[in-house]
């Protein structure tokens, strides 16, 4: 099973969120999700303020 690195943000109950660098694999996605074969990514400044809180 393939496995990938991703940010997870997670909403904790009273502290507003957490991000993290996290592995997965296929089986940690819900039924319907998609994979596609990304070769290249980067953050920009919005997705960094949306994990930074």
């Amino acid at each position: 099973m393939a496995s990938f690195k991703a940010i997870r943000i997670d909403k904790a109950d009273d502290k507003g969120t957490t991000a993290a660098l996290t592995q997965f694999n296929e089986a940690d996605l819900m039924d319907g999700d998609v994979t596609v074969a990304v070769e290249w990514s980067t953050v920009n400044y919005k997705d960094g303020l949306a994990i930074t809180g």
